[in-house]
């Protein structure tokens, strides 16, 4: 795929003036990503929920993934739990994978579409996240931290207003 503009001269003829090569496209399907305590899961329009739990192989993961654009890879080699790959894509979603398998998710920045499956996002108040069983409020070097179950966050404050910021759940990188 590119992005090309061409100039058409007043004799009919076009000349191409600018061209660029376009990441390759994902195959257009309508699904959605949702984040679980667990993993994740993929639902495909009129089918049920894929579910894509931590510790199975990356390749499986990406490729149920490939519906998105392709992510931003790198690696941390610093993290307390050793080395860890990183699959990111522009929206704020990035997964964890150790050993190439997938051992976490992190959802950051202001992204308030893709939530949890119990309905955490950025941008959710503390009041509402005080309403989750299992809801408990620390202050860490992180700042407020939260945690649900097995799903953990950043809210930026403690008054009802407080806004979750960061969600994560499984393998972290976390510097503490």
């Amino acid at each position: 795929r590119w992005a090309v503009t061409v100039y058409r001269m007043l004799s009919g003829q076009m000349r191409l003036s600018e061209s660029t090569r376009l990441a390759s496209a994902a195959p257009q399907v309508a699904a959605s990503l949702r984040l679980a305590r667990n993993g994740l899961q993929v639902r495909r329009a009129g089918t049920a929920p894929i579910v894509l739990s931590f510790g199975i192989p990356r390749a499986q993961v990406l490729e149920s993934l490939r519906f998105r654009q392709a992510p931003q890879t790198s690696t941390n080699g610093e993290c307390g739990a050793g080395p860890v790959d990183f699959a990111q894509w522009q929206d704020g979603v990035s997964l964890l994978f150790q050993h190439d398998r997938f051992g976490g998710w992190v959802l950051s920045g202001r992204n308030t579409t893709i939530g949890t499956t119990d309905g955490i996002r950025i941008g959710t108040t503390l009041a509402e996240l005080r309403k989750k069983r299992g809801f408990r409020l620390e202050r860490t070097t992180l700042g407020h931290e939260f945690t649900v179950g097995a799903i953990s966050g950043i809210v930026n404050g403690t008054g009802a207003r407080a806004r979750v910021t960061d969600l994560w759940a499984g393998l972290s990188c976390a510097f503490r």
